[in-house]
């Protein structure tokens, strides 16, 4: 097997498909799981780590939208069965990345953020503005999200408010990935 060794791609799943040459760091996932009964975990690493990666594979281990067993074929987790059947594409999964928020004043980085999460919603969770599962006044506050009028009370809570329509759609809890955090501050 050959594989093509490129620069500047951060996404697991392209490394993965296109076979660029990718370190094997998914032994961590089994570390976070083994090691970490917090609720929050803040990873840090120098930069040009691979950070993105790094969430990114674990955005496409957890996310329960994905089927990701040919993703990580031939990986050191595929070692752990049973920590690949408790949660391999499990839980619903939310990536975030602030990385483009360079924005000057309040005002542009609300737009900022009101833009990532209605294209966050476009690509991911489009479906729960059709799902009956939602309440219609939850659906308004999606659909005002991806329209990109949304008031700031609805921006403010967006995040934990997406987390309760996805666990109330299905039924289990949320894991949050939330990449370039400090960028906003």
């Amino acid at each position: 097997m050959s594989f093509n060794i490129r620069t500047g791609v951060d996404n697991f799943r392209k490394i993965r498909n296109e076979n660029i040459y990718y370190a094997d760091k998914t032994a961590f996932i089994e570390e976070l799981l083994s090691k970490n009964q917090s609720e929050v975990t803040l990873i840090t690493r120098p930069r040009r780590f691979g950070k993105t990666v790094m969430m990114s594979m674990l955005q496409e281990f957890f996310d329960i939208s994905k089927k990701s067993r040919k993703m990580f074929s031939g990986l050191s987790i595929c070692e752990n069965s049973a920590l690949c059947k408790t949660w391999m594409n499990k839980y619903p999964t939310i990536f975030l990345s602030f990385k483009d928020f360079h924005r000057g004043n309040f005002q542009e980085a609300l737009y900022n953020f009101n833009d990532t999460l209605a294209t966050k919603i476009d690509s991911d969770f489009q479906f729960l503005i059709q799902s009956e599962k939602i309440l219609d006044a939850d659906r308004t506050i999606l659909s005002n999200v991806r329209n990109r009028c949304a008031a700031k009370n609805e921006l403010s809570i967006f995040l934990s408010f997406l987390m309760s329509c996805l666990k109330n759609y299905y039924k289990k809890d949320v894991i949050v990935l939330i990449d370039e955090y400090d960028v906003p501050l």
